[in-house]
């Protein structure tokens, strides 16, 4: 869901310098799945939403995380999704696919799965169950997975709202390791996010995005590289036009483009507390003639209301069309 905690971060971060402004900075989209009213898997809407993502010039799409209600598919459907992804893009944008799950041979069974149908990168959030979940087992985890991962690598931490949270001194020793390659930080943790950019001030090829959605400008602002966004299949030109002005020292100009992202989505979503989240942002998808339908897998449905801000949205953004 939609990272909404805020946090100080007065005295928090110290390692961003005034260049971050002029960084190239790349954006991912951690994208929905299209289903039918049925809940079976639309074929024909993935080759259109991979289409879509290159249009709208996302660096790489996230298959199969939450947004992409991955935990909750069968096994599958999540290796049709991947294969006709892989099979669409054709190379020219990133697939990762999100490999999240409670062991680490299972983790690893599923990195094959994602070799095989020749994926980019695997993403790894924190596991949903694990016994025993010490220090000494929770980073044993992580070392297997990463010493053994057949392609490269996103961490994804969800800091304390994760089930099985890594604690922070551990964060170091997990990003330092040569698979991981990219971080998606939806932590909202200042002291996590000290970890993540000293990880990519000794390792420059590291890449660290944020996943809080209603708050880019903030991270972007104290050095992070991008963006990975559960909205990003619709807020992908706001972020460009956010690059843009940052390269451009045009600061002011990136944060309007940063509250008026922020407003189309709660409309989208449904408002405060996000009640139509997944049907709300299928539904607009449904509108831009992407997806064919808004069903989703955990159970959120669209208010009178909710329909009536994405009609007004359509109608306002030709470009979308």
């Amino acid at each position: 869901m939609p990272v909404t905690t805020e946090s100080s971060r007065e005295s928090a971060v110290k390692t961003s310098d005034c260049s971050s402004h002029r960084r190239h900075h790349s954006f991912w989209s951690a994208s929905p799945s299209p289903f039918h009213d049925d809940g079976q898997l639309d074929i024909e809407s993935v080759t259109r939403m991979i289409d879509w993502h290159v249009d709208q010039e996302v660096d790489g799409v996230m298959l199969l995380g939450t947004c992409g209600e991955g935990p909750w598919m069968p096994e599958y459907q999540k290796r049709i999704l991947v294969r006709e992804s892989v099979a669409a893009a054709n190379g020219r944008i990133s697939i990762a696919v999100q490999v999240t799950e409670n062991s680490a041979e299972r983790v690893l069974e599923q990195i094959d799965h994602a070799t095989e149908a020749g994926a980019d990168f695997v993403a790894i959030a924190q596991p949903y169950f694990l016994i025993a979940a010490n220090p000494t087992r929770i980073a044993s985890y992580y070392r297997e997975i990463l010493d053994r991962s057949a392609l490269p690598v996103i961490f994804y931490d969800r800091g304390q709202f994760a089930q099985v949270p890594v604690p922070v001194e551990l964060l170091g020793e997990i990003v330092a390791h040569p698979s991981v390659k990219i971080i998606k930080d939806s932590s909202t943790a200042p002291d996590r996010e000290q970890v993540f950019l000293e990880a990519r001030r000794l390792r420059p090829e590291l890449s660290v995005l944020s996943g809080d959605e209603f708050h880019c400008m903030d991270y972007l602002t104290r050095g992070y590289d991008g963006l990975m966004l559960g909205g990003g299949i619709i807020n992908a030109r706001h972020a460009r036009q956010i690059f843009r002005f940052l390269a451009e020292d045009k600061i002011e100009s990136a944060h309007a483009i940063d509250a008026s992202m922020r407003a189309m989505q709660l409309a989208v979503y449904g408002g405060e507390g996000y009640p139509c989240w997944l049907a709300g942002l299928k539904h607009l998808l449904v509108g831009l003639n992407v997806f064919t339908s808004s069903h989703n897998l955990l159970g959120y449905t669209l208010t009178d209301h909710c329909r009536e801000e994405i009609a007004a949205l359509l109608k306002a953004r030709p470009d979308w069309q």
